[in-house]
């Protein structure tokens, strides 16, 4: 899932360990008690002091890597962004109760939904008037998938191996199968109109190829069309080799 997060515009940062800022008021403390600190220039001094501290500090000391989430960008219509920013915010519970199921093709399942719900989000992203088709999805799906998902954690934390909890299991397993192949639907209707108008496009070129003659049918008839022999009296016959045993060049007409 960590592959999935790093698609939902989220920055790393790594911030340095507490324990910087620390040593380095310690080491300006210790100046003051130690050395004069009543100039402008022994204040300077003793800041410099403390800066290395912390700059050396930071260098030995681990820091701390966290994510930065960026402000998701705004198309300027209001469900598009609403339902991007809420199928997110989904995605994040789902990751986070993801990380945490042992079992493999569940975590497998799961982790197909993250990918296909990240490219239904992306097509509302890039198309604001899809928004309308993801309204069961934000409204019934995704809530449900968050729920089954948590309940299939508990049953695993439980660890119980009785009929119903197999059983249990074993249904939700299979319900996400099915969703999964349900949202891969979804997403291709989302495409359905654009893959009528590129289609509708397509046909319009080709017909005015053919009528401008630049199609490879009429660059063909041209070629096969007779050529005027510029009054030598030769003409050039070629007839296919399964009918003749081999090309044949018959002359007629004038004189060299």
């Amino acid at each position: 899932m960590k592959e999935q997060e790093k698609t939902r515009a989220a920055n790393t940062r790594r911030l340095a360990s507490p324990w910087c800022f620390y040593i380095a008021g310690g080491v300006f403390l210790l100046w003051a008690l130690v050395l004069p600190l009543y100039k402008m220039t022994h204040y300077l001094l003793a800041a410099l002091a403390a800066a290395a501290a912390y700059a050396v500090s930071a260098r030995l000391l681990p820091g701390q890597v966290v994510e930065v989430p960026q402000k998701l960008p705004e198309t300027g219509d209001a469900l598009a962004d609403s339902t991007v920013a809420e199928g997110r915010a989904y995605l994040d519970r789902l990751d986070a109760v993801a990380g945490r199921i042992a079992s493999a093709p569940v975590r497998a399942s799961l982790r197909s939904i993250d990918e296909t719900v990240e490219k239904i989000l992306a097509a509302i992203a890039d198309d604001p008037a899809k928004a309308s088709m993801a309204r069961r999805l934000m409204s019934y799906y995704l809530p449900t998938l968050i729920k089954l998902t948590e309940y299939y954690e508990k049953l695993e934390d439980q660890g119980g191996a009785g009929e119903n909890v197999t059983g249990a299991m074993a249904r939700i397993g299979g319900n996400l199968s099915q969703l999964d192949l349900a949202l891969k639907k979804q997403l291709d209707l989302m495409y359905e109109r654009d893959a009528l108008d590129i289609t509708t496009d397509v046909t319009v070129m080709e017909n005015m190829l053919a009528r401008e003659g630049l199609t490879g049918g009429m660059l063909e008839k041209n070629a096969a069309a007779p050529q005027d022999d510029g009054g030598t009296g030769i003409t050039l016959h070629l007839y296919d080799e399964e009918e003749t045993g081999g090309s044949q060049v018959q002359q007629t007409g004038g004189n060299r």
